[in-house]
Parts: C-alpha cells; sequence; structure tokens
C-alpha cells in the first residue's frame, strides 16, 4: 500500500531513549546509494512503519533525539531505507542520549557492492554512550555484499537479553568501533554467518569485553578484537577479553589482547583463540586451557611475528599451537609463546605443537620460552617449503613424563641447516621417561645432555646433536632405522638397546645406532626378528657404529626372542657385530655331519654371547 509523506517531528527531550517492549522496532535497509534528503511516510495505523527514501547524491542521517521513540499502535515498526541506486553509501542512526531496549531492535542491512564504505550505523551519543539490551537486538549485514552494520557506543547485554548477529554470503560484520569502549555480557550472544570475516569485530585500541555472569553465552562463527597498533607493536592501548564466567564457543581473533578466562568459564565445544601481534606484553593469556580450547599463536599477514605472554605458569588440557600465517611463516617472522617471561612452567596434559613452516625466501620461527612438562602430546618441527634456514626452539627444561609424547620432525625441502634446537644447552635439564621420537631431521640440544629414563623410549631415524644417557631404552628406527647421535652416547646397566633385524642392510633391514663420538655399553641388547626374517647361519649384523666402541663391564647381555640365537663382538674398538648362530634345518644337516667342531661351552644365566679375544665364542 503506498505511503502518504509526513514530517519527522522530534520528541520531547529526555535522559535516556528506549525502545517500548511491545512494539518491534526495526531499522530495515532495502538498498543503498549516495543519498541525501530524506523523506518519511506513515503506514496505515494496522501496521505502522517509516519509509526513510533517500534521493540525493551522499549518505544520509536518521536522527532520533531524545525521549521515547514508538509506533502509534501495535505491530511490527519498521524503518526502511529505499533507493535504486547501485553505488556504494551508507545510513548513520544518531541517538542523542544512552539507548534502552527491552523490545526487539533490528538493524538489517544487505549491502548492495563489494565496498567497504557501504554500510548502517548506530551511534550512541556521539559513541560515548551506551545501549543497553534487555530485550532482543538483532544486527543482520546480511545479503551476498560486504556491508556491514557499525554500533558506536558501549554495549551491555544484561540479563535476558539477546544479541543475533546474521551475517550473509559475503561475510559482512556487526562492528563495535568505538576505541576504549567497554563491552559486557551478562546474557546471550549469538553471531553466526561467513566465516571469513563475518561475525562480530571489536575494534580500536583499549576495548574490554566482559562476560561475568554464570548462565551467560557467547557462541560465534568469528569475532574479532583489533588494535591499530598491530604491526608496530607500540601506541595504543591493549584490548581486554574477560570471561570468568559463563559459556564459550567459536572463532576469536585477538590483536594486542589481554585475555583473561576464568575458573567458572566453559568451553563446551570446540573454539579457538587466535593470537595475532607482536608485542608479548599486550597479547596475553590468563588462566588454563580447558579441553576443547585451541590456543594458536600464528603470523599475521605479513607481519614480523606473533607474540603470546602469560603472566604465570600454564595447564594445558586443549591445544596451544604456534604456526605461521596461510601455511607459512613470512618474511622472517617468528611464533613466540612465553611462560611467565620465560621462567614459568607450561604443564602439558593436552597437546602442545610448535612448528616453524618457512615462507618461499626468508626463514623463520617458532619458539616456546620456558619449562615444559608433558603428559600429554609435544610436536616440535620444522615443515619447510623451499625457504631458507628456520628453526623451531624450545628455550628451558624439558621433562617428558611417562605418559608423554614427543615428536621431534624436520620434513619437506629444507634449505640449510633447518633444525629443532633445545636453547638453554649444557644449562638446561632435558628428560625423557615416556616416548621420545626422532621422526625425521636434527634435534640440536646446544651443548646439553638427553637422558633417558625409567620408561623412557628413544627411538626414531633423526639425528641427535649432544650427548645421550639411556637407563631405559633406546630402539634405532622406525621398523628398521637409523638413529645417529652426534657426540657421546652412555648406555647404562639399567639400559637396553632394542634391535630388530629383518634382512641384510642397515636402515632398511635391521636397525643401527650410529655415534660419532664414544659408545659406552652396558645392560642388554634386546634381539627381535622383523617380519618373520630368518638370517642365515653365521651372518652378521653391525648394529652400532662409533669413534669408539666401549663395553663398560666387557660383557653385554642379549635377550629377546632372538637373543639367545646371536653372539656379538667389538670388532676394531668401532663396531658392535651381532652373529646369528641357529643354523636353519637344511644347514643344521651339515653342521651335524662336522663332528670335529669343538663345541662352545655355556656359561651365565642370560642367553647371548661374546666372541672372546681368543677367538673363541664363549656363551653367557
Amino acid at each position: 500500500m503506498p505511503c502518504k509523506e509526513a514530517p519527522l517531528t522530534p520528541a520531547p527531550v529526555r535522559r535516556r531513549l528506549r525502545l517500548l517492549p511491545v512494539p518491534v522496532v526495526c531499522l530495515c535497509l532495502l538498498a543503498l546509494s549516495r543519498v541525501a534528503v530524506p523523506a518519511f511516510a506513515a503506514a496505515p495505523a494496522d501496521q505502522p512503519n517509516i519509509t526513510f527514501v533517500q534521493t540525493g547524491t551522499n549518505s544520509s542521517n536518521l536522527p532520533i533525539y531524545t525521549g521515547t521513540w514508538s509506533p502509534a499502535d501495535a505491530g511490527a515498526g519498521v524503518v526502511n531505507t529505499v533507493s535504486s541506486g547501485v553505488t556504494y553509501g551508507w545510513v548513520d542512526v544518531v541517538s542523542a542520549t544512552d539507548v534502552g531496549n527491552a523490545g526487539t531492535l533490528s538493524l538489517n542491512f544487505p549491502g548492495y557492492t563489494a565496498d567497504d564504505r557501504d554500510r548502517m550505523t548506530f551511534t550512541v551519543n556521539g559513541g560515548a554512550g551506551t545501549l543497553t539490551n534487555t530485550g532482543a537486538l538483532n544486527l543482520n549485514p546480511s545479503g551476498s555484499y560486504n556491508g556491514s552494520v557499525y554500533v558506536y557506543g558501549n554495549l551491555v547485554n544484561d540479563t535476558g537479553g539477546t544479541v543475533t548477529v546474521a551475517s550473509g554470503t559475503a561475510g559482512g560484520q556487526a562492528r563495535f568501533g568505538t576505541a576504549g569502549a567497554s563491552h559486557v555480557n551478562r546474557g546471550t550472544i549469538t553471531a553466526t554467518g561467513s566465516s571469513g570475516v563475518g561475525g562480530i569485530l571489536l575494534s580500536g585500541g583499549g576495548t574490554s569485553f566482559t562476560q561475568s555472569v554464570a548462565g551467560s553465552s557467547l557462541s560465534v562463527t568469528k569475532m574479532i578484537l583489533d588494535n591499530t597498533s598491530i604491526y608496530s607493536g607500540s601506541g595504543g592501548a591493549a584490548n581486554v577479553f574477560s570471561v570468568p564466567a559463563g559459556s564459550l564457543a567459536g572463532y576469536y581473533v585477538f590483536r594486542h589482547t589481554q585475555v583473561a578466562l576464568g575458573a567458572g568459564a566453559t568451553v563446551p565445544s570446540a573454539t579457538t583463540f587466535k593470537f595475532e601481534g607482536e608485542d608479548s606484553a599486550k597479547n596475553t593469556f590468563t588462566g588454563d586451557v580447558p579441553a576443547n580450547l585451541t590456543l594458536l599463536v600464528q603470523t599475521y599477514a605479513t607481519s614480523d611475528g606473533a607474540f603470546l605472554g602469560t603472566p604465570a605458569g600454564l595447564a594445558n588440557q586443549g591445544v596451544i599451537r604456534l604456526r605461521g600465517t596461510d601455511g607459512y611463516l613470512p618474511n622472517g617472522a617468528v611464533s613466540r609463546l612465553i611462560v611467565a617471561g620465560g621462567d614459568g612452567t607450561l604443564t602439558n596434559n593436552g597437546t602442545l605443537d610448535a612448528e616453524t613452516i618457512p615462507g618461499t625466501t626468508h626463514p623463520g620461527e617458532a619458539r616456546v620460552v620456558g619449562n615444559v612438562v608433558n603428559n600429554g602430546t609435544v610436536i616440535l618441527a620444522v615443515r619447510d617449503d623451499t625457504g631458507a634456514t628456520s628453526y623451531t626452539h624450545l628455550e628451558g627444561d624439558l621433562t617428558n613424563e611417562a605418559t608423554g609424547t614427543v615428536n621431534v620432525v624436520v620434513s619437506g625441502t629444507a634449505v640449510g641447516d633447518s633444525h629443532v634446537r633445545f636453547t638453554d644447552g649444557a644449562a638446561g635439564t632435558y628428560i625423557n621417561r615416556g616416548l621420545f621420537n626422532l621422526q625425521a631431521g636434527t634435534l640440536d640440544l646446544m651443548g646439553g645432555t638427553l637422558q633417558n629414563q625409567g620408561a623412557g623410549r628413544l627411538i626414531g631415524n633423526g639425528t641427535v646433536t649432544g650427548n645421550v644417557t639411556s637407563a631405559a631404552t633406546t630402539a634405532p628406527g622406525a621398523s628398521a632405522g637409523i638413529l645417529t647421535v652426534t657426540g657421546n652416547f652412555t648406555q647404562t646397566a639399567d639400559g637396553t638397546l632394542e634391535i630388530e633385524i629383518g634382512g641384510p642392510v642397515a636402515g632398511t633391514g635391521f636397525d643401527r645406532l650410529v655415534v660419532s663420538g664414544t659408545a659406552s655399553l652396558d645392560g642388554d641388547v634386546w634381539v627381535e626378528a622383523l617380519n618373520d626374517y630368518k638370517p642365515l647361519y653365521l651372518q652378521t649384523f653391525d648394529v652400532v657404529t662409533a669413534t669408539s666402541v666401549v663395553l663398560s663391564d666387557g660383557t653385554l647381555d642379549l635377550v629377546g626372542p632372538l637373543g639367545g640365537r646371536f653372539s656379538y663382538e667389538v670388532v676394531d674398538g668401532t663396531t658392535l657385530r651381532l652373529i646369528s648362530l641357529i643354523p636353519e634345518p637344511a644347514s643344521l644337516g651339515l653342521l651335524m655331519l662336522a663332528g670335529a667342531l669343538a663345541l662352545p661351552r655355556r656359561r651365565g644365566r642370560k642367553p647371548g654371547s661374546q666372541l672372546s679375544q681368543e677367538g673363541h665364542l664363549r656363551f653367557r
């Protein structure tokens, strides 16, 4: 039905604007262009609305003065902005006072161009006022373009209030854009739509968001707390995101934001906190990491890095991940986690994943600064494209407990001396009581010593640069493989060297330990078949090579399924060689014909044998 023109008459002055809970008041943008001259028309009494027609060439304001603005009749109160233009434009809705909504307030903006200036704004008291919501606040930057709805001022979503953001296919945002604004949620906030830029953006330095009431909830496709000083790391106050209570879900991006998660906060489903920015004093996390939460420290675009600091120690039940942007660390950037200034302890019961992913021309680094006690999984990796020398660093002590797993891997087309480093060197303590897997590449202890203790297992095909002392199990390879120690290797009386034999070639057929320095061996050598392999009679396998091989008490015990079928000898003081003694049945018949052979004597309690210095077989 056509609308009749009527002038807009300001309401009487009052301290705040409130929208009555009974009528539903919507601000709906149907189309947008550069227009200026508004005209208003009243709808029929049974369906009151205001139509805001733009006919000029610039943006326009719809002022709401002090007092109460409400439709004259029951029903849905609607404000429509109508235009047939195709160029960008915007509409500003302005309130001179604070606003209270106990009913339904909707700001709907489809966005008709791809220009970021295509938008609707709602300014509360010059941006310094407060929009208090106890009803339903709907912010809908919907449509096929990226138009956004801006709210300038403080938002208080009080108990019982709901804020709903529904973005369109191009990911329009609901933006709260006043620097220093304070936003509070005691009700329910939900943001759905595109996972690109869609969702909620809180921009400007010094912005705070607090959720402190049990039963409140925040669930978003994406929420960003921005800061204009993200690149330089200086200037502008840090943002604050504090959640002592209530539930969280979704994907959050923090740029120079101090995040605090209280004991009353719950994370019922998979949620990510992504930290961007180069100032670890402004990017902080306080609290523990629950099971469904991922802390992602990731470089931003072409920035020099992403830093995250924790004021105290940190307990992780979820995932902490240090990564590059879009699969690479650009321009020599560093992702860094600093625990209590580097002196604190990260107790990991979940996953700690520190990975350097260099770019095409520059190196990258991932650094964990602090001590790590691991009961879960630690991944220390350099995964290279075609970039220059890159490193992943642990700057502190490491204790891998019995239930823990540490995976060290350098993979891809690594250029230069890319490797994982324990940078405290001789001053550091590196203890393994769980599974320590050198999958590939080099772990540089920087002059330190890796201690393999208790139920610990040191396995893999990689290289340790430094010394290794083992009172537990050392198992070269994954199946058959070669483990290299660039330094000295010491196995105590409580240690076991585990060897699998499945063929005649070291690395592919049987295990080998390669030591650049001295291999001091005591304890046991466990021997077992791989893939039911049956060695030939007197077939030899050089399982340890070193500059010097020393048997600490003069003997070793060969144990395991094949321990009694082998003897051993030290060749030229540099090689520990295993010798197969039990022939196959065909060879056994020939052996029985050789009655002139002198049979060796059995001694000792354990299987296995040793060639004496005179060349005789001596069984133990």
